[in-house]
């Protein structure tokens, strides 16, 4: 019988560790790439399932605000905490590894009867200079680059606020993951809704990960087996290829 390279470290991981175990990780709610009502709990999740499935444990997903998921793993309470993107800050607070989950396309979301030819924005340079109503989430990625840039925006504390907002004529623009975006206007203002929005060309492309605590005794011997692991995963065939290590951090 052939012994493939991730069933030897199966193999290496019981006879180290004995029976497996149960590992806690915090997210947040985000759809559709986690959520705890979601088919396999969202795209990212299944992702991570299938890895640490692989590495001979089972995963319990504890949901939580983001803010939260972020504070308990940077505290060690919890060995790991995804989806988040990379910035000098994190790098600085967490352990990342080489291999992202999943690759973010942030756009931006406006009208089509508030611009029905259409809005043409390529760059944070060119969202100030149109001087454009802006609504975005707190804590996302775009807060501080709109600070250090001089970008006036209206954040709010919850994405659903963002879209009412939006929908009501409040905002011109929301920066938003395509997928996401599509998935909550529906889930806020109703099925089909998202045929009333146009996207932007993309303002940003960035690779999520799961990122794991520097003050959890377990991080670097989880860390260094997740990589391994998922590395091997995409060597057989068994995960996308296309997400690769290879990140964009905030201009």
């Amino acid at each position: 019988m052939k012994i493939t390279g991730m069933w030897i470290i199966v193999f290496l991981l019981i006879l180290g560790n004995g029976y497996a175990k149960t590992i806690t990780i915090a997210t947040g709610w985000r759809a559709p790439l986690s959520g705890d009502s979601l088919p396999d709990q969202g795209s990212d999740s299944k992702l991570i399932r299938q890895v640490f499935r692989h590495m001979g444990h089972d995963l319990k997903l504890d949901f939580m605000s983001w803010k939260r998921a972020y504070e308990i793993t940077k505290s060690g309470a919890v060995v790991a905490s995804f989806s988040w993107a990379r910035t000098p800050r994190r790098e600085k607070e967490m352990l990342f590894p080489d291999n992202p989950i999943s690759t973010s396309v942030e756009v931006g979301f406006y009208k089509h009867s508030r611009f029905p030819d259409g809005l043409e924005v390529v760059t944070l340079e060119a969202l100030k200079n149109r001087e454009l109503k802006i609504v975005g989430v707190s804590s996302y990625w775009y807060e501080t680059l709109f600070e250090k840039m001089g970008i006036k925006a209206h954040m709010v504390p919850f994405s659903p606020l963002a879209w009412r907002m939006l929908d009501a004529g409040r905002a011109d623009i929301f920066i938003e993951n395509k997928v996401v975006g599509i998935f909550e206007v529906q889930k806020t203002l109703g099925t089909g809704k998202h045929l009333e929005y146009g996207t932007t060309a993309p303002l940003k492309k960035q690779n999520l990960y799961l990122v794991f605590s520097r003050n959890h005794k377990d991080s670097v011997k989880f860390l260094r087996l997740f990589d391994k692991t998922i590395s091997q995963l995409k060597a057989d065939g068994q995960l996308p290829k296309h997400i690769s290590g290879q990140s964009q951090t905030p201009n």
